[in-house]
């Protein structure tokens, strides 16, 4: 058998091919014989970047971290208040009618000496007669709730001594198991305080009932009957002051909570009054100090201030004593009218000074009438509201304006009042300058003078001011 082998053309071209010649390299450029020195260019940008973003996430820790604390302690005064006024008094009060406790409390320092012994009776009336030296009144328990009145009375078998009839009415045939109504006195020997107190339990067993006590202060033949103290302290009764012309009282003090303060006509030498979310109203004559302080409410008085001639134990001091009146509100506007008196023969003795400060409410302070020659110093001080005072027409001093350049007003009415008071035939002057945007200055004057001694100081933060003259 005869094999034949053909060769393949393309395994003929494989092994006559040669391999391909290599790539060819470009030659390299002839380098310079001296090379530029390359510059390097460092950025700051990425440190800068760094420090900030580590700052940042410092003052993001703190923010956290005081948001957190501010949290807490928000959250832990909302709980606290909401136990300390909310829970725990509701408790107590459970607890209490629970136990049925009747225990009723005197407060310390005063002594009892006889109590009224009332039954089940839906109205009980008891009558009182104590000293008139230093009148005390006391209200203490949360069933202590109702009015006072006091007022003169011509009945004179009393001799020196005052009426008190309290009168208490309630539905609930247990409510007087629960109070005691007594006479007390002061256990310090050397204050002869007397009066009437009103206790009960401190908590609220049952509907609230209501008292009314009514002190009668007998006047005689006398023009004038004087009176040396005059004391409450009672939260949440409302005060009433007849017409009290022939009483006069050489210490007042007033104190109240949640109940208004009104007066027809009352008359001291010294007097605090003092009470929160009710108005004060009425006629006040005061000889030397008084200071009326109300909250969330208003007051609204006419006001006799009445400079007596000193006496000799005072005659040297007198020089730098004042007739006073500071009127403290909040929330509420003050409108006072002001009577200026004086028995003096001396016209550097008249001197008066009053305040008024309130928040959120107007000022306005009147003058019905005043010495020919006197020393007037007021202060008015508000915000967001306007404060105004009427000038009384023998006036002579400076005055200052506190608000914004569009809210400062003077009415000039000197046409009206152009007789001099002292017969000398002085004009009234009036003279004012701005002290930038929030100040204005002046003076009112009779003439040329060359020391001035009242002033009037007027504030309002963001109100208004306005004197009339």
């Amino acid at each position: 058998m005869i094999l034949i082998h053909e060769k393949d053309d393309d395994g003929e071209n494989q092994s006559n091919r040669q391999p391909p010649p290599p790539p060819e390299i470009p030659a390299e450029p002839e380098l310079p014989a001296s090379l530029p020195v390359p510059v390097v260019l460092t950025s700051t940008t990425t440190s800068e970047s760094k420090r900030y973003s580590h700052i940042r996430r410092y003052v993001r820790r703190i923010l956290r971290r005081c948001r957190r604390v501010i949290l807490f302690v928000l959250c832990t005064m909302i709980i606290g208040y909401t136990l300390a006024v909310k829970v725990i008094p509701v408790l107590c009060t459970e607890y209490h009618r629970y136990q049925d406790d009747r225990a009723v409390y005197v407060p310390p320092g005063i002594a009892v000496d006889r109590c009224a012994d009332w039954k089940s009776n839906p109205v009980n009336t008891e009558e009182f007669f104590v000293d008139m030296d230093a009148l005390l009144f006391l209200a203490q328990g949360k069933l202590s709730i109702g009015e006072i009145v006091v007022r003169q009375s011509e009945n004179t078998t009393w001799g020196d001594r005052v009426r008190v009839t309290v009168q208490a009415r309630s539905t609930y045939p247990n409510f007087f198991e629960y109070v005691r109504v007594c006479q007390i006195r002061s256990r310090r020997v050397w204050l002869k305080d007397t009066g009437v107190g009103v206790f009960s339990v401190p908590w609220l067993p049952v509907d609230t009932g209501r008292f009314t006590v009514l002190v009668e202060i007998p006047v005689g033949a006398e023009d004038r009957l004087q009176l040396p103290s005059f004391r409450t302290d009672m939260p949440h009764f409302k005060h009433t002051f007849g017409n009290l012309s022939r009483v006069h009282f050489d210490k007042i003090t007033v104190s109240t909570k949640a109940r208004p303060i009104n007066s027809e006509f009352l008359s001291f030498t010294e007097g605090t009054l003092r009470t929160s979310h009710a108005p004060i109203r009425g006629t006040y004559n005061a000889s030397f100090d008084v200071s009326l302080t109300t909250s969330k409410s208003f007051i609204d008085v006419e006001m006799q201030l009445h400079r007596q001639e000193p006496t000799p134990s005072d005659t040297r001091l007198y020089r730098q004593l004042w007739t006073t009146s500071n009127l403290k509100a909040s929330r509420g506007h003050i409108r006072a009218t002001y009577d200026l008196r004086s028995s003096t023969p001396v016209a550097e003795h008249s001197r008066y000074s009053i305040q008024a400060e309130t928040t959120l409410g107007e000022i306005d302070i009147d003058f019905a009438d005043a010495p020919p020659k006197h020393v007037l110093c007021v202060h008015a001080a508000t915000t967001f509201q306007r404060a105004r005072v009427f000038l009384p027409p023998h006036f002579e001093g400076a005055f200052t304006m506190n608000s914004l350049y569009p809210f400062r007003t003077i009415e000039d009415n000197r046409e009206s009042y152009g007789v001099d008071p002292l017969g000398r035939n002085r004009s009234r002057v009036l003279w004012h300058t701005y002290e930038g945007p929030f100040v204005r200055r002046g003076a009112i004057v009779r003439g040329r003078i060359d020391v001035i001694h009242g002033e009037i100081d007027l504030k309002s933060t963001l109100g208004s001011t306005a004197i009339v003259i």
